[in-house]
C-alpha cells in the first residue's frame, strides 16, 4: 500500500494584510521603492540611536504597507493612504533627513485620486506641510528643496499618467460595447434576411402545394375508376404534393429555429441597453423579474426595450434611466422611466412602432411624459403583454 498523499493549500493573506499589485501596472510600482534609499542610508550618515533605529523599523514596514495597499484601493480610500505616508514622513523627520521621500510618496497617491481638482490641492498640501516641517526641524537645504520641488512634480506626473490610464481604460471600454452592440446588430441583420429571404418563399410554397393538393382532389373525383386507385395519376400527384409540403414545412421549421438563435435574447437586450444609455453618460438602473422564459414574449419585449432605450439615448437628455420587467396579474410588464425633458407623443417614429408591435400581439401601451422644467420632468413609458399571445406565423 502506498502512503496516502497530502494535499498541502496555499491559504491566501488577507485583502487588508497584503492585497497584490494590479497585473496591468508591471514592473515600474517596485523601482519607484528605490526613492527610499536616502531614508536607509541617512542613519549611516548620522548618528541614530538604537532606540531611533527600532522605533524606524516599524513605521517603515507601515509605508511600505500603505504603499501597495493605495495602488488597488478604493478611491474613497486613497485619501487615506496619502495622510498615512505623510504621517510617517512627518513623525520620522526629526532625526531622519532622509524622511522626506516619504512626501513625495504621499503626493504620488494624491495624484491618483478620482476628482483632479481635489488631487491638486492634496498634492500642494502635501507639499507645502512637508516643506514648512523641514524648515521647522531645521533641515539643510539639500532637503528642504527636495520637499519643495519634487512633491508637487511627482504629484503632477502621476496626476497625468493616472489620466492618461483612465483615457486608455474607457477607450478599451467603448471598443468592447461596440463590438458587443456590432455582433448584436449583425445577428439582428442575419435573423431579417432569413426571415425575408427563407421564410416568406417557404411560407408561399406551403400555400401553393396546399392548393395544388385540393386541384388534385377535384380531378381524382373526376377520373374512371381503376382496379387500383393508388396507381392513378391524381393519386400520384397527391403523393408528392403531401411529401412537398411536408418537406417546405419542416425547412420552415428550421429556418424558425435558426432565426431564433441568431435573434438576440431578452437579456442580450437588457445588457445591450444598458450599455448603449451607459456609454451616453446616463446612469441605468435594472430591475428583472421574470419567472420562465419565453421565445415569443422576449422577443416583442427585446425589440421593444432596444428601440425605448434608444429614445433615452436620443431626444431624452435624461441624467437617470430605470428600467424594470416584471410579471403582472394582467401580464408581463416593462417599465422605461427617464428624467429627461419630457413632452413625448405617440406621434415620433419610434414609439409609434413600439406602440404597432405591442398591439398587434394584444398588449397596451401607457406614456407618461411631464414637460416642466422642474425636477418632475421626465418620461415613463409602460408596456403591458398578455399572458399568453400567438405571434404571427413568421420565423
Amino acid at each position: 500500500m502506498t502512503a496516502p498523499t497530502t494535499m498541502i493549500r496555499r491559504r491566501q493573506l488577507p485583502s487588508w494584510l497584503f492585497r497584490p499589485l494590479p497585473p496591468e501596472l508591471g514592473w515600474p510600482p517596485y523601482l519607484w521603492l528605490l526613492y527610499v534609499v536616502p531614508f536607509v542610508v541617512w542613519p549611516l550618515l548620522a548618528v541614530a540611536s538604537a532606540r531611533q533605529l527600532i522605533a524606524a523599523v516599524p513605521l517603515f514596514l507601515l509605508f511600505l504597507w500603505s504603499y501597495f495597499q493605495a495602488y488597488s484601493a478604493a478611491p474613497r480610500h486613497r485619501l487615506l493612504h496619502v495622510g498615512l505616508q505623510a504621517t510617517v514622513g512627518l513623525v520620522m523627520l526629526p532625526w531622519n533627513e532622509g524622511s522626506v521621500v516619504f512626501f513625495i510618496f504621499a503626493a504620488a497617491v494624491a495624484g491618483r485620486l478620482e476628482e483632479e481638482r481635489v488631487a491638486w490641492r492634496v498634492i500642494l498640501l502635501v507639499g507645502v506641510v512637508g516643506t514648512v516641517w523641514a524648515w521647522l526641524m531645521n533641515a539643510n537645504l539639500f532637503t528642504v528643496l527636495p520637499v519643495a520641488f519634487m512633491t508637487p512634480l511627482i504629484g503632477a506626473v502621476t496626476l497625468h499618467q493616472e489620466r492618461e490610464r483612465r483615457a486608455v481604460v474607457a477607450l478599451h471600454q467603448a471598443t468592447a460595447r461596440n463590438r458587443e452592440l456590432a455582433a448584436t446588430a449583425e445577428r439582428e441583420r442575419i435573423a431579417r434576411d432569413l426571415h425575408d429571404a427563407l421564410g416568406h418563399t417557404l411560407s408561399l410554397v406551403v400555400l401553393k402545394a396546399q392548393v395544388a393538393k385540393r386541384l388534385a382532389h377535384g380531378l381524382s373525383a373526376k377520373e374512371p375508376q381503376m382496379p387500383n386507385p393508388a396507381d392513378s395519376a391524381s393519386s400520384i400527384l397527391l403523393q408528392e404534393l403531401s411529401e412537398l409540403e411536408a418537406a417546405a414545412r419542416g425547412a420552415l421549421q428550421d429556418v424558425r429555429r435558426a432565426v431564433r438563435g441568431y435573434r438576440a435574447t431578452l437579456d442580450e437586450a437588457v445588457r445591450a441597453s444598458r450599455t448603449l444609455i451607459e456609454a451616453a453618460g446616463v446612469t441605468c438602473e435594472v430591475s428583472i423579474a421574470l419567472t420562465a422564459p419565453d421565445h415569443n414574449r422576449d422577443a416583442v419585449l427585446a425589440a421593444v426595450l432596444r428601440e425605448l432605450c434608444t429614445n433615452v439615448v436620443r431626444h431624452a437628455g435624461a441624467r437617470h434611466c430605470r428600467i424594470s420587467l416584471h410579471e403582472t396579474a394582467t401580464g408581463t410588464q416593462l417599465t422605461v422611466v427617464d428624467d429627461g425633458r419630457g413632452g413625448v407623443t405617440h406621434t415620433g417614429e419610434g414609439l409609434r412602432g413600439v406602440t404597432e408591435r405591442v398591439h398587434a400581439v394584444g398588449g397596451q401601451v401607457r406614456v407618461e411624459s411631464r414637460p416642466s422644467p422642474g425636477a418632475s420632468s421626465g418620461t415613463t413609458v409602460v408596456v403591458t403583454l398578455p399572458p399568453a399571445f400567438a405571434m404571427e406565423a413568421t420565423p
